[in-house]
């Protein structure tokens, strides 16, 4: 093997003078070595550096062989050799140099080192980005309309002058000189502005483009659903209730981020269900969600009128009750231990990765909800559900209050609510309940292993 920054395995031969001395199959032109030290050129900055376990294999290279690849100067900066140059100082070991004499130094570096260095594509596309913000001209050459290459590199970081225009000619130049796409290149791009450490743990090869961004995900959702910064102020008025028809409410179109809710779910209550849709269309901001827990008898006309609205169906979760005795819909001859929740959404879900669709609740959350309201939920299992679909300090409704446990987990979680009920009684109830509310956490009476059998079964 020639020691070229590479390091597959360990050569045995050194280098004679003669080596020294001749011109090498590119061209190049051997020159004597001088004195002083050498700077990277621009072309080789784009490089990502070599891992320590390449270095240490490339130094005892050259510690057993001496330097066989001759280093390659351009400008007098070095072009190609930066890692081997860098050896030869620690070892004390005279280097020898060659003078790159064409006018493609980036193609020339690349050429001498893209392939042996085995770059992930995403490497790839972190240096397509690297060579686009370094890239102040470019001038194509042509060579049977395929192949592009990039003489001109500037020493700005930003290619300051260019216009979107031009860089969006560069991304494609570039593009197709690297070989990687230009949505991959933009992926790139975009994770550089936004997390500069993520990005360069790509450049070094310890993550790809996919595991970054989901990184960069997390991090997202975390500061979305990141209360600290939301300060509670009892004087502060964090709910509001009216007491009417849900479509008689005075809320503004396009203004509520989530509907949660509990909607009547028996033969005579479906045209709820009509209403609901119809309300969520109108009252959800583009890529809000709805999620309305209903029955199983009369599932699919609670879809079906929930989609008359306007809305979009994304998904049914299963709330599961831990019980001995489920539940019998008659006239259906069946025992039931779940409910499901209709999951639509406004345009498009953008929204938080849901890692699961089904959801435990033991039975006697459920029967201390209805402490408030007859037909009462469980509020442990409701603040799941508001933690898991919204952010903090946003905008949630339920239309069908009841005896307001939507609204308690919503201040609970330090989210704006709007609540709607028809019944004065209930309203009245609701109100008061929470008025009154103080802080206080909500905890899940679940066991792991309950969870765990819930899900497995």
């Amino acid at each position: 093997m020639t020691n070229n920054d590479s390091t597959k395995e360990v050569g045995t031969t050194n280098p004679t003078d003669s080596e020294n001395k001749t011109t090498n199959a590119r061209g190049n032109l051997p020159v004597v070595a001088e004195s002083g030290d050498y700077e990277q050129h621009e072309c080789n900055l784009l490089l990502p550096p070599m891992l320590p376990d390449q270095v240490k294999l490339l130094t005892e290279d050259i510690r057993r062989n001496g330097l066989k690849m001759p280093i390659v100067l351009c400008d007098g900066k070095i072009l190609d050799g930066w890692n081997r140059y860098q050896i030869c100082r620690q070892l004390k070991i005279e280097p020898r140099f060659e003078q790159y004499k064409e006018h493609q130094p980036l193609r020339e570096c690349w050429s001498l080192n893209i392939a042996r260095r085995h770059l992930e594509t995403s490497q790839l596309a972190v240096l397509a980005n690297e060579m686009m913000d370094r890239m102040a001209g470019l001038r194509v050459a042509k060579e049977g309309d395929k192949n592009v290459s990039a003489t001109n590199v500037d020493q700005t970081a930003n290619g300051a002058g260019t216009n979107a225009k031009t860089k969006g000619k560069t991304r494609s130049l570039v593009s197709r000189f690297v070989g990687v796409s230009e949505g991959y290149i933009q992926k790139a791009r975009a994770l550089k502005k936004e997390a500069p450490d993520l990005y360069e743990k790509v450049r070094v090869g310890k993550f790809n483009l996919r595991k970054a961004e989901g990184h960069l995900y997390k991090r997202r959702e975390a500061a979305a659903k990141d209360t600290s910064a939301v300060v509670f102020d009892p004087a502060e008025k964090r709910f509001l209730l009216h007491n009417c028809d849900i479509l008689e409410a005075p809320i503004q179109d396009g203004s509520i981020d989530a509907i949660i809710t509990d909607p009547p779910y028996g033969g005579d209550d479906l045209d709820c269900w009509r209403k609901l849709g119809e309300f969520g269309a109108r009252k959800l901001k583009a890529g809000g969600v709805l999620l309305a827990m209903g029955g199983l008898y009369n599932l699919p006309e609670q879809i079906q009128n929930l989609k008359a609205g306007g809305l979009e169906y994304y998904w049914m979760l299963c709330c599961m009750y831990e019980r001995q005795h489920g539940d019998y819909p008659r006239p259906r001859k069946v025992r039931t231990f779940w409910k499901p929740v209709l999951w639509f959404v406004k345009g498009e879900y953008d929204r938080t990765f849901q890692e699961t669709d089904v959801f435990p609740d033991p039975y006697a959350n459920a029967s201390r909800g209805k402490k408030y309201h007859r037909w009462g939920q469980s509020l442990p299992f409701f603040t799941t559900l508001i933690n898991k679909f919204t952010y903090a300090d946003e905008l949630v409704c339920d239309p069908f209050l009841g005896g307001g446990t939507t609204g308690i987990a919503c201040l609970a979680l330090k989210r704006r609510f709007v609540g709607i009920e028809v019944d004065p009684v209930a309203y009245a109830t609701s109100h008061r309940r929470l008025t009154e509310w103080k802080p206080e956490p909500i905890t899940v009476e679940l066991t792991p292993q309950a969870e765990q059998e819930a899900l497995a079964s």
